[in-house]
């Protein structure tokens, strides 16, 4: 798949993880990316309109417990879709404190398309990457607790993709009125 069959968010979700993941050395160690981490990424994305997302609550093994969680099945899908374009590649680590866990890298063709993206993109997509003061945010996943701060000017913001969100939905009972049913002859007075 080429950066032309890609969609615009789908190219700027590829960005957004080539800045996550911070530079990596040709020869060196490759840096993995948390999927904790991304669905942090995808509720402020779809909390404050920059990518097309909507989160839900979900059952989901978050850090080794089956939880609700707020979660982005377009977020996911679009993870799906470079993957299968080789831009990404999808890992199951284990870790000492979350078992069995996915991760996420990126590959030599993701990086140099990652870095084709056009400057308005990588604009509007920032504010989930960088802090005001110019630093970059890090995103820390937890059992109890989401959050990203920032290691330059210590600025921390919680991330509420572990709360359920209160709807303002009511309902009522409708109970409806049922049609009396006969069947012919049934009311019949005739006598033989």
């Amino acid at each position: 798949m080429t950066k032309n069959a890609l969609t615009e968010h789908q190219r700027g979700l590829l960005w957004l993880l080539d800045q996550l993941l911070g530079e990596e050395g040709p020869e060196g160690l490759r840096r993995f990316l948390k999927e904790s981490t991304l669905h942090a990424v995808f509720f402020l994305a779809s909390e404050r309109g920059i990518l097309p997302y909507d989160t839900a609550p979900v059952l989901f093994n978050w850090h080794g417990d089956t939880r609700y969680v707020c979660l982005s099945q377009e977020g996911l899908e679009d993870l799906t879709v470079l993957e299968k374009s080789g831009l990404i590649q999808r890992l199951e680590l284990t870790g000492s404190h979350h078992g069995f866990f996915s991760a996420y890298r990126m590959t030599d063709g993701g990086r140099n398309e990652a870095d084709a993206i056009p400057l308005e993109m990588r604009t509007k997509l920032e504010p989930l990457v960088q802090c005001d003061c110019g630093g970059r945010w890090v995103y820390t996943t937890g059992n109890e607790r989401v959050y990203r701060s920032c290691p330059r000017c210590g600025a921390e913001e919680e991330i509420p993709c572990l709360e359920i969100p209160r709807l303002p939905y009511a309902s009522r009972p409708h109970f409806p009125t049922l049609l009396r049913l006969s069947f012919p002859g049934e009311n019949d007075k005739e006598t033989v």
